[in-house]
Order: structure tokens, then C-alpha cells, then sequence
């Protein structure tokens, strides 16, 4: 963990999935039409959950509106959209995204502590399932070994913002904290109108990803 409270290494396994050369054989077989669709409706669910969160703190802004806009990888940047009217409704109309945590640490820095909790679970799942990290269908890097976990986790990310709204004015990040963040793994979603725990979640959308029936639509609340 660095000196802004992130973790900052992982313990991944050499041996995955039992059938993981089938697996990754399809996985490098999507294609763009695929990816790219899949990216949509990705996003088309993180914009959604981000409203029901708006919603249901009382500070709703009307961004679903933007779903019926959202495209194939998102070419008008509707996800951008959202996210700037999403921030300054949650923290404020001087708040920003900032990585480097330069602009409102305290609440940056929780917000990728808990993103980096979730982005592990994620990763867990992406090798239990025997996928490739690194094959995503959106995020693109060479310093980012985990693409595909950061595709997988968008829409799971405002349950990591709830927590942090809840705890916008503390100064100290404190052992509480970090449990409720970490807790956060243990809450239940929704799919097709059943309730399922965050890792099941996870497992079953990345199961119909590589049945390439596509993206499976996560409600994080009722």
C-alpha cells in the first residue's frame, strides 16, 4: 500500500481456469463488433446505476436521459457526459477525478482505495473464469495489465461512491472506513430480478461474456 493508502501490487496465479487455452482462444477471437457493443451496453449500465444512486441520495440530475444516446465504444463520449454532471450533483461543482489526488484528496483517495478493492475481486473472478486480463474490450495500455477488470468494474463503481458520499466530510481515513469499503463486497445486486452477492455478480457476467451472449445488465439497487 503507497503513501495515499492504495494498494499497489497483486498475487495473481500462473495456473487459471481448467480449460483456460479454450477460453482465451475465444476471447482473442471477439471481435470488433462485439467489443464494441458490449462496451456499449457497459456503459449504458454504469450510466443507469449512477442515476438510481443520485436518485436515491435525493440529488438526481436526470442523466439516464443519456442511455438512449450512448453508441458502439461510446464514440460520443456519453459516459464523460454523465460523469461530470455525476461528481459535481455527489461532491460539489469543484470536484474532479483527479488520479493523482491533487484536488480533493481525502476524497479521491478513498474513492481508489475502494475502486482498487473492487478491481481485485474483479481480477479474481476474470482468472477464476480462466480470461485474459489483458484482452479488453475497451481500456487500452501497457502499463495496465488488468484492462479487462477495469472494462468489468464500471458498472459496479457507484457502490464504492455511495460509500464515499456517506463519509464525504470525515478528514481522517480510518480503519472504518476501510471496512465499509471492504464490506462493500459483501452487499447484494441484482440480475433479471434476482438478488445475487457482488462476486456471484461478477462471475455471471463474465460467464455470458464468453458465451458471447454479451453484457448482463447489474441493477446495484432495487
Amino acid at each position: 500500500m503507497n503513501h495515499l493508502h492504495i494498494p499497489n501490487s497483486s498475487i495473481s496465479p500462473i495456473v487459471g481456469h481448467h480449460s483456460s487455452l479454450k477460453i482465451f482462444q475465444k476471447q482473442i477471437a471477439w471481435t470488433n463488433i462485439y467489443k464494441g457493443h458490449c462496451w456499449k451496453n457497459i456503459i449504458k449500465n454504469k450510466i443507469s446505476n449512477q442515476s438510481k444512486l443520485l436518485i436515491k441520495l435525493e440529488k438526481d440530475e436526470n442523466i439516464s436521459k443519456l442511455i438512449k444516446d450512448v453508441q458502439v465504444f461510446d464514440i460520443s463520449n456519453r459516459e464523460g457526459h454523465a460523469a461530470k454532471v455525476y461528481w459535481h450533483a455527489m461532491f460539489g461543482v469543484s470536484f474532479s477525478r483527479d488520479q493523482k489526488a491533487i484536488k480533493q484528496p481525502f476524497i479521491n483517495n478513498i474513492l481508489n482505495y475502494g475502486y482498487a478493492i473492487l478491481r481485485s475481486l474483479v481480477i479474481r473472478s476474470i482468472y477464476k473464469k480462466g480470461l485474459d486480463p489483458r484482452i479488453s474490450f475497451f481500456h487500452k495500455s501497457f502499463t495496465n495489465y488488468f484492462a479487462l477488470a477495469s472494462d468489468i468494474m464500471e458498472p459496479f463503481r457507484p457502490l464504492v461512491d455511495e460509500v464515499v458520499f456517506s463519509q464525504r466530510e470525515e478528514k481522517i481515513f480510518s480503519i472504518d472506513i476501510r471496512e465499509e469499503l471492504i464490506n462493500i463486497l459483501d452487499k447484494k445486486v441484482w440480475i433479471n430480478g434476482k438478488k445475487y452477492f457482488v462476486e456471484k455478480a461478477i462471475d455471471m457476467v463474465l460467464d455470458d461474456l464468453i458465451k458471447e451472449n454479451g453484457w448482463q445488465w447489474v441493477e446495484l439497487w432495487d
